[in-house]
């Protein structure tokens, strides 16, 4: 008999190599058609902003941080706002138990007074550990909301478990809240962003809503880059965790939409606002410049397929003026790469024009064929080293695990959802039926 810990493993990586390839659409995102229009250049100027994304900062009011100096520093950048996707705080007491206190909140709460411009959270798993009286202080009962900016509307969305689980019990997320997607302004926007903790792969919803840009956390940086194209269009983009300073600036521009990672130091900062990479699917009429926003620069080099073809030395009393900075474009390019250099280093933005560099793993694969075989060798799989002889009996108790669970989790709503969660709502996406697998190997073994 395998050792179950070694399994356990083979299991776990098992699921997350297969289904890091599978390029699927989760239903509970739809893209919208006016996202598909061409955006006229000429208009930019008007409507441009930019903010800020932080996420998994997990705070503790038992552990020494760097907030109201990363806070102070975020004022230097001023952007319009600033949004927190979750796991604002650790969850863990000074006993090492998963419990939410109001100790951990009044921590970010209070070096978020240096903010200048308007801030938003959204609540994460570790935000919710164990009850819900921590939150009451800085949060209403309703934890989901929208507002709207220069004609973009930006949701910000509640996955977490009503009943407060502890530990890894709320790893995955839940959205039922019917009632406020009905109530979400129905107009055209250039851009709808749907802000949450969870990534589309760990949140479970029979309901379905209209989003451009996914904006979540949850995963810290397992992965270098952790970003989607689903096959509708929606654009998944995770956020590296917080960890002593590291955030992503976004830049809008009548509703053209880029992006740079950075960390909390003094070396430059630098986002290609347009061209975008084709990543970020926009679609813009007239690319007949390049357009960037820099911050802390003694000096640019911009560079079109590894050519230099600009160069411009900043003075430090000219910074702000020279904040945004707009070149004409080569005729033809692939790739664009702007670098910031100031006397602590340099950072650079690289965008490619034709080619989608963040799905070279990923695979097209219709959910009603080829996984199906996956799971036929899977269960395959299971009964060789179960060393049984009845593969009736497994198939049984497989049959019993997905369908009692589902029973009784529909008579306790959202009581244990992490384990029966996709049996309650069933998705017809590959990683649904892979997590089902998973944990059906492990208990065989």
């Amino acid at each position: 008999m395998i050792n179950s810990n070694r399994l356990s493993f083979y299991v776990l990586a098992l699921y997350f190599m297969i289904t890091s390839m599978i390029y699927y659409t989760n239903p509970f995102v739809k893209v919208i058609s006016q996202s598909k229009e061409e955006v006229d250049v000429k208009k930019l100027q008007e409507e441009f902003f930019y903010f800020v994304q932080i996420t998994d900062t997990h705070i503790s009011a038992h552990k020494k941080n760097n907030f109201d100096e990363f806070f102070n520093f975020i004022n230097k950048i001023d952007p319009d706002f600033l949004i927190n996707t979750g796991d604002v705080t650790d969850g863990v007491n000074s006993h090492g138990e998963f419990y939410s206190t109001k100790e951990d909140f009044d921590v970010y709460f209070s070096s978020l007074k240096k903010l200048k411009c308007k801030s938003y959270v959204v609540l994460g798993n570790h935000d919710t550990f164990g009850h819900h009286s921590s939150l009451e202080n800085y949060f209403a009962n309703d934890f989901n909301q929208s507002f709207e900016y220069n004609g973009c509307l930006f949701v910000l969305l509640d996955g977490t478990l009503k009943d407060r689980p502890k530990g890894i019990l709320n790893f995955f997320g839940i959205f039922e809240d019917d009632n406020f997607l009905k109530k979400l302004p129905m107009k055209m926007y250039k851009k709808i962003f749907l802000c949450t903790h969870y990534p589309t792969t760990t949140l479970i919803s029979k309901y379905t809503i209209t989003a451009d840009v996914i904006l979540c956390g949850h995963l810290h940086t397992y992965w270098s880059m952790i970003h989607r194209k689903h096959s509708n269009g929606v654009v998944e983009l995770v956020g590296k965790n917080y960890k002593n300073g590291r955030f992503r600036i976004f830049t809008v521009d009548n509703g053209i939409i880029s992006f740079n990672d950075f960390d909390f130091n003094d070396k430059p900062k630098v986002v290609i606002i347009s061209p975008t990479d084709k990543l970020l699917k926009n679609k813009i009429k007239d690319k007949k410049f390049i357009k960037i926003l820099q911050f802390f620069s003694d000096k640019i080099v911009i560079y079109a397929d590894g050519k230099s073809i600009f160069e411009m030395k900043i003075n430090k009393r000219d910074l702000q003026s020279n904040k945004i900075i707009k070149i004409p474009m080569p005729s033809e390019c692939k790739v664009i790469k702007v670098v910031g250099y100031n006397e602590f280093g340099s950072t650079f933005h690289e965008i490619f024009l034709e080619k989608d560099r963040f799905n070279i793993t990923t695979i097209h694969i219709p959910f009603k064929y080829i996984p199906f075989f996956f799971l036929v060798l899977y269960l395959i799989l299971i009964y060789r080293l179960r060393e049984t002889k009845s593969i009736s009996g497994t198939l049984i108790r497989m049959t019993m695990r997905i369908l009692l669970p589902n029973a009784y989790v529909k008579l306790y709503t959202e009581k244990y959802v992490f384990l029966f969660s996709f049996g309650t709502y069933l998705q017809s996406n590959f990683e649904s039926f892979m997590f089902f697998m998973s944990t059906s190997f492990i208990y065989e073994s």
